[in-house]
C-alpha cells in the first residue's frame, strides 16, 4: 500500500517553505490530495538554494510538481498559470514520460521530459554518449537542456563541477549523477553546465544519512521548518538531488539546488 500524507499535512509542508503563501501561479498547481497520495513518489518536492545569498539577498525557494496521477489536469494547470508562455508543445513530445514543472512563482519555469529511460521516446543519446534521463525547456527564454544518466560523474567536467562532486562524494553522497548539457546555440557543440547528484534512498534506505549531509552544506532555515512539520507527521525530509548549476553568462556565481523528498520516519 502506498504510504500517504493527509492534505493538511501537505499544507503543512508547504507552509513551512512558504510561511507567506504560495505564489499565485504556484497556489493554482497543487491538489494537495493528489500530492499526498504520492507524497513518497516524488510528486511534489521544495527546491531550495544551498549557496549562499548574493549581492540582493537569497534566491526564493522553488516548485517541482510531476503530473503523476493527474496528467491531464496538471498539463492545464500550467498552460492556465503561464498563458503567456502558449500551448507548449514541449510537454506531448514523450507520451508516457514523467512531466514535471519548477518554478518561483514568477514568470519564468522549467518544464521537464523525465525519467526517460523508462518510456520509448525516439531521441538520441544525450550529448555525452550515455542514456537520456531528462529534457528541459526553461521558458521564457526557450532554451533546452538535456541530462544524461550515469552510475559516476563523467570525466572533462568543468572544474567548479568536477571538484564539487568530488567533495560530496568524499561526504559519501552515492546514487546517480546526471550531467547537465546545454549548447550555447542552435548549431554550437554541448556543454556541461550543470551536475545532478540523485540520491536514490528512496530505493536504497539511509534517508538519515542524507539528511545529515545537508546540514554540512549548511541548508536555509526553510530546511528546518519542514523537517520539523513532516517529523511531527511521521515522515522524514531527505534530498531527493543536489545540482550544481553554472551561471550561462558567469561559471564563478553557481547556484546550488536542494529537491527535497519526503520518506515514512524511520526508512
Amino acid at each position: 500500500m502506498r504510504a500517504a500524507l493527509h492534505p493538511r499535512g501537505v499544507g503543512a509542508a508547504l507552509g513551512a517553505v512558504w510561511p507567506g503563501g504560495l505564489p499565485p501561479r504556484l497556489a493554482g498547481l497543487i491538489d494537495a490530495a493528489a500530492c499526498g497520495a504520492r507524497w513518497a513518489d516524488f510528486k511534489l518536492g521544495p527546491v531550495l538554494p544551498l549557496e549562499p545569498p548574493g549581492p540582493g539577498g537569497p534566491r526564493p525557494p522553488r516548485l517541482a510538481l510531476a503530473d503523476a496521477g493527474e496528467p491531464a489536469a496538471w498539463a492545464a494547470k500550467v498552460r492556465a498559470a503561464w498563458p503567456e508562455a502558449g500551448p507548449l508543445p514541449f510537454l506531448e513530445l514523450a507520451p508516457g514520460a514523467r512531466r514535471m514543472v519548477d518554478s518561483d512563482g514568477g514568470p519564468g519555469l522549467e518544464l521537464y521530459l523525465d525519467d526517460l529511460q523508462q518510456v520509448a521516446h525516439g531521441f538520441a543519446a544525450a550529448p555525452d554518449g550515455a542514456p537520456l534521463l531528462a529534457r528541459a525547456l526553461r521558458l521564457p527564454a526557450g532554451a533546452e537542456t538535456r541530462l544524461s544518466r550515469r552510475a559516476a560523474p563523467p570525466g572533462g567536467l568543468p572544474a567548479p563541477l568536477a571538484a564539487w562532486a568530488e567533495g560530496l562524494r568524499a561526504r559519501g553522497a552515492s546514487g546517480l549523477w546526471a550531467p547537465r548539457w546545454a549548447a550555447p546555440s542552435p548549431a554550437g557543440p554541448w556543454r556541461a553546465e550543470g551536475l545532478l547528484w540523485i540520491n536514490e534512498a528512496r530505493w536504497r534506505g539511509g534517508a538519515a544519512a542524507t539528511a545529515a549531509l545537508v546540514e554540512a552544506l549548511g541548508p536555509p532555515p526553510a530546511w528546518g521548518a519542514l523537517c520539523a512539520a513532516m517529523g511531527a507527521r511521521g515522515w522524514r525530509a531527505y534530498p531527493d538531488t543536489i545540482e550544481l548549476r553554472l551561471h550561462p553568462d558567469d561559471p564563478g556565481r553557481p547556484r546550488l539546488d536542494l529537491t527535497v523528498g519526503f520518506v515514512p520516519a524511520g526508512a
